[in-house]
Formats: structure tokens, sequence, C-alpha cells
């Protein structure tokens, strides 16, 4: 089922839409993704994570852009939300364009872990229920990215991601998407 964190990426790319520099020899980016952020980050992320998200890119040069954007997720009791930018390098092989990059990520981390005593017993709250400690973590980190894209139509390309965060923590998001181009043709169109 689609969350409203997923809807969130597209509509916030179309609203940036009008703000995106108007520089002729440019190309503008702007596109939404959805996919998952696999378990390994930190504490209380067993679970993989649903996410959704856009981005929005201008080119420097021939294979060079840069990006930035946001992921957010939510699967109980875990909400991640992620803003990051990236340099992505672009290289074009026939019909198809992969691409590797890195970056820099904002990342707002929320969850709740079950507390358990010594013999592995629930801690319980006056009330009998279970005791939950509450994690609020913002984190600062890096990743790296690769990727592939096809161009459709016109100005829309699909495009496939991942990227691994290396800092904070090994986290590995999968996204795929719909990205559209405004300004000549890049590489490989």
């Amino acid at each position: 089922m689609t969350t409203p964190h997923r809807w969130a990426g597209w509509a916030l790319i179309f609203s940036l839409l009008p703000i995106l520099p108007a520089h002729a020899d440019r190309v503008k980016e702007y596109g939404a993704f959805l996919g998952d952020i696999v378990p390994g980050g930190p504490d209380g992320n067993e679970e993989i994570i649903g996410i959704g998200g856009g981005r929005f890119g201008i080119s420097s040069g021939e294979a060079l852009t840069y990006e930035a954007g946001f992921l957010t997720g939510a699967q109980a009791p875990v909400i991640w939300r992620n803003f990051f930018a990236d340099m992505r390098f672009d290289i074009p092989v026939q019909d198809i364009l992969p691409h590797v990059g890195v970056g820099l990520d904002v990342i707002h981390f929320q969850t709740k872990i079950a507390q358990f005593d010594d013999d592995n017993h629930p801690i319980l709250d006056a009330s009998g229920n279970q005791y939950y400690r509450e994690i609020n973590k913002i984190l600062i980190g890096a990743h790296v990215l690769g990727g592939i894209q096809t161009h459709l139509v016109g100005p829309a390309w699909l495009r496939a991601d991942m990227k691994l965060n290396i800092i904070p923590a090994l986290i590995l998001t999968i996204g795929v998407g719909l990205e559209f181009r405004l300004g000549e043709a890049k590489p490989g169109a």
C-alpha cells in the first residue's frame, strides 16, 4: 500500500519546477522515485523501509550533474527522512546511460526500541505496558551511488539507483523512478 510519504516526492518535484534556473546551456532535471532502504543502519532499523522521494539537478558540462533531493519513508516504528546532495558522473554506453557519484547526507532517524531486563523479560511501566526507549537522531553522512538511465520518450527518462551510505553506517537504498530533462540533450540521448 502506498503511504503519504511516497507521494510527497512527486508533489515537491513538480512544485520546484518553476524555480529551476533558466540557463540555456544547462540541462535541468527533476524526477521522483520509489524504493526501499535495506536494514543495516542505526539502532532499531531491522525492517526494510519503503521510501519515496524526489530530486532535481543541473548539468555542468558534458557528463557532470549536481543533484539535490530528499527521500522519506516509514515502517512502524521507524520514520526515516534523508536530504542529500551529490555529484553524478554520466558514462554514455550506446542506448543506456550508466552513472556513478558521491555525495553528502543529512538523515533524520526516529524509532522506538523495546526495553528488556538482564533476563530478557520486558520492562514494564506502572500501567503494565512495555517500556520503549525513543531514539530521535540527526545524522550527517556520505554516500556513493551507481545506477543506470534509459531514455523513454521526449524529456522522460527511466532511472534506477543504488545508494550506499558509508557514514554514519552502512545503509543501502535502492530506487527506481521517472526523470524529466529540460534543455539540450544529455549524452546517450
